[in-house]
């Protein structure tokens, strides 16, 4: 995973790196004194790494790094103290065993609601899904409309069409769509006015001088 990753520190030279993704997440042991042993090194470590499960509420698949752990009587021993730390854990867990590789799997089920939906609601604009409509798209279907309304007015003679936008989608009309907007300009044989006073990003109001709103 890429970034930078939060230290975890603990008593008498035991660090770990917290990596986090939507899933899995990776919590990575390894012994910074040289002189500790690993087994004692990993067993402090036990406590701290699911001290910060907890803290963090973390949920879903979560893989445990012990580096360097080829002794199975270690891995055995490090693995029970990982059961038993959890034991306290209001959390739903289910852990695997040691592998060779000394790589823990484990689930868990959050307690809580997750903090950023509990201190957020959906962007009423792209309603959660982390995209809007880009510029070029809502000019399409702006001149779509406008062609359908000037076509379909008995009284369309004559009258200019308004388009009300989000002031950003003006400054595309004033820009990169300048061209496109005055071709449909000549192609209707009307003036074509763009007003920057439309609240909603990918909202937009199209009208004859004098007509009421679409």
């Amino acid at each position: 995973m890429g970034g930078a990753r939060p230290d975890l520190r603990g008593a008498r030279g035991r660090e770990g790196h917290r990596e986090s993704a939507p899933a899995p997440c990776l919590a990575q042991v390894r012994r910074v004194h040289r002189h500790r042993p690993y087994r004692g090194a990993r067993l402090e470590a036990v406590g701290e790494v699911v001290r910060q499960i907890r803290l963090r509420d973390l949920g879903g698949i979560i893989i445990i790094d012990f580096i360097d752990m080829e002794v199975a009587e270690h891995r055995e021993q490090v693995y029970r103290q990982l059961k038993k730390a959890l034991v306290e854990d209001k959390a739903r867990t289910n852990v695997l065993e040691i592998s060779e590789l000394g790589l823990v799997e484990m689930t868990r089920k959050r307690v809580r609601q997750d903090l950023r939906a509990l201190l957020s609601a959906p962007c009423p604009t792209c309603k959660g899904s982390g995209v809007t409509k880009s510029d070029a798209t809502l000019a399409t279907e702006i001149f779509r409309v406008v062609r359908a309304k000037v076509r379909s007015a008995e009284d369309a003679n004559g009258r200019d069409v308004v388009v009300r936008v989000h002031p950003d989608l003006a400054r595309y009309f004033e820009g990169d769509g300048q061209e496109a907007l005055e071709r449909l300009t000549r192609a209707l044989e009307r003036k074509i006015t763009i007003q920057p006073n439309h609240a909603d990003r990918e909202g937009y109001e199209v009208k004859l001088r004098g007509g009421a709103p679409q």
